[in-house]
């Protein structure tokens, strides 16, 4: 079952440096930097919850948060 992820996760890699081949660097950078922070009060359990959910999924919590907020955003601008 791994190799098959693994497989799946080589083609997405490789799709998206096929679209990136063209991206100035510079550009790229710019948008991929996280050059901002969000500090947010959460309970103890809260916030132990999040982190296992994060790595269980293989996501630093950063990463975990923004994919949630951009599924909710997307639906959010497919309601309208």
């Amino acid at each position: 079952m791994t190799d098959h992820l693994d497989n799946v996760e080589d083609i997405r890699l490789k799709r998206l440096a096929n679209l990136l081949r063209d991206v100035d660097p510079a550009e790229l950078n710019a948008l991929l930097r996280k050059d901002s922070a969000i500090q947010m009060r959460v309970t103890e359990a809260d916030k132990d919850d999040i982190k296992v959910t994060a790595k269980g999924l293989g996501l630093t919590v950063t990463d975990y948060l923004l994919r949630c907020h951009y599924i909710v955003s997307k639906r959010l601008s497919e309601e309208s």
